[in-house]
């Protein structure tokens, strides 16, 4: 750990490098500087105008206090045309900080940015490498940690424009941050993550995690867990113990990490490797699915899905760094581990997802790279095989086999807008053509035969059932039909057909799943 002149803040000694970088930075050439070629849309048509801002830039904005430089600053931070702003306020003072964030940032500009809370003298340590964090201070013990008092700031914060919050790691054990993570915990008006120091705080008294307004997350070792009164057992049983004391999602880390959640549905996370027992994962983990919780996710949804990634995050991390790989180098791998998605391969390119969003080429080496990452096999969303003709698409499926994955699928939307599914017969043909493929493969293959209708507005059940006997008739091992929304029409198609059935259950679903049964086989 070290400060902002590189000064070594542990006890490990000082930072052993072969190069050395000034403080304020290594000297250019200006010789050797890029050219100005391109403007930057800042979102301020006087700017734009006069004084024509260039990608690489630098702009100083300079004036007396009280004339709008931090409302020009907002304007710039919610409309400049970049993935990503980073803004610094530097020596201002809580109150014109909080002014900032909710009257001149605001919530196009709250999108883009992390809220760190930490007591003041902290917040160097706490921000050090997250530029993009906007903090707020909050009142502080005389050893520097969270005080008690400090309940009623953190309280009005949370419930200000906040989604959710991940709280523990880093905090402390002293007996007035206990009692004010305790307080904030049973309190909090948003939902919440709570990890390391913050599970402690309840070691006493772990049924008091009941007495709370909103969701929680648990997501403890086995020794926290014993610290919280579970017994000896395997991490299922752990975790439902967990669930049973707190009323809350219990994730129990490990080799395979389990998650249960009070309506009895457990999961145990395939995802993982031995990167991940290092110093500072389980922080990254915290963050990962606080990030979800922040997002909308469900928290049992959250905590699985952020395991996954989590896990994933880890292999990757891995595969690219070996044993030396640490908390820092997952964190900086989740958004790979997020694009291993079809959806997510889209968003990471800065693409809305759909038919055609993303090129074979790039699909092929996404499925390289994740195939190469992982022990696991590897599904892969394969569009419409990029190829309307039958016997062109089904090349697809070779490409996708050479490229490392074991199973892959070919979709009957057309991606044309006007006419989005393609007419009966040829999509049957296609299917065909894909699953001759699929099946003579030196390996095992296997092939997923979708139906769109319901994706692109055709809500035509006896269609949709019509095509996917005939996919399976036409050799597919998986039939899908995306965009059922409910328990009733997943039974129809599943009783309609004799191969397994792939089921997406969609948020207003997810109630009336989780009290009923189906006989819906998965493959996955």
């Amino acid at each position: 750990m070290l400060d902002g002149a590189g000064r070594p803040l542990d006890s490990l000694g000082e930072i052993k490098c072969e190069e050395r970088v000034p403080l304020m930075g290594k000297l250019l050439n200006p010789l050797q500087r890029r050219a100005i070629r391109e403007p930057l849309d800042v979102g301020v048509r006087s700017i734009n105008a006069l004084l024509c801002v260039g990608r690489g830039q630098r702009v100083g904005l300079f004036a007396g206090s009280g004339v709008g430089k931090s409302v020009l600053l907002g304007m710039m931070a919610r409309y400049t045309e970049a993935d990503v702003i980073v803004v610094g306020l530097i020596g201002e003072r809580g109150r014109e900080v909080k002014e900032f964030i909710e009257k001149i940032l605001g919530e196009q500009g709250r999108a883009r940015s992390v809220v760190v809370a930490a007591p003041a003298s902290a917040m160097d340590r706490a921000t050090a490498g997250l530029p993009e964090a906007v903090t707020f201070a909050l009142p502080e013990t005389a050893e520097g940690t969270i005080v008690e008092a400090a309940l009623g700031d953190a309280l009005a914060r949370a419930a200000d424009g906040v989604d959710a919050v991940a709280i523990g790691p880093g905090l402390s054990t002293h007996p007035a941050t206990q009692a004010f993570v305790r307080a904030f915990v049973q309190r909090s008006s948003v939902p919440m993550v709570l990890d390391a120091d913050g599970l402690t705080a309840f070691a006493d008294a772990p049924g008091a995690l009941t007495q709370r307004e909103r969701e929680v997350v648990l997501t403890p070792h086995r020794g926290e867990a014993a610290r919280l009164g579970v017994g000896e057992g395997d991490a299922l049983w752990a975790a439902r113990e967990l669930v049973a004391t707190s009323d809350a999602v219990a994730l129990i880390k490990g080799t395979r990490s389990v998650i249960a959640e009070p309506g009895g549905h457990a999961r145990i996370n395939p995802t993982g490797t031995p990167v991940l027992a290092t110093a500072g994962t389980g922080d990254v983990l915290t963050g990962t699915i606080a990030g979800l919780l922040a997002r909308g996710l469900v928290p049992f949804d959250a905590a699985w899905a952020g395991a996954y990634v989590h896990g994933l995050a880890g292999v990757l991390a891995g595969r690219d760094l070996g044993e030396g790989a640490g908390a820092s180098d997952v964190a900086d791998r989740l958004p790979e581990a997020l694009a291993t998605t079809s959806l997510g391969l889209a968003n990471a390119l800065g693409r809305a997802d759909g038919t055609g969003a993303v090129s074979r080429a790039e699909v092929l080496a996404n499925c390289r790279a994740i195939a190469d990452a992982t022990d696991l096999p590897v599904n892969a969303d394969l569009e419409n095989c990029y190829a309307h003709e039958p016997e062109a698409a089904a090349g697809m499926i070779r490409l996708a086999a050479e490229s490392g994955v074991v199973g892959g699928s070919i979709e009957d939307a057309t991606g044309d807008p006007q006419q989005p599914i393609y007419e009966f017969d040829l999509a049957v043909e296609r299917v065909r053509a894909a699953a001759r493929v699929a099946h003579s493969l030196p390996t095992p293959f296997m092939l997923t035969a979708r139906a769109e209708n319901f994706l692109h507005g055709r809500r035509d059940m006896d269609d949709t059932v019509r095509r996917l006997r005939a996919f399976e008739a036409a050799g597919a091992d998986v039939l899908y039909a995306p965009g059922l929304r409910d328990l009733a029409s997943i039974r129809i198609v599943a009783a309609a057909v004799g191969r397994p059935i792939i089921a997406c259950a969609f948020p207003r679903a997810n109630s009336a799943m989780s009290r009923k049964r189906s006989s819906v086989t998965a493959a996955t």
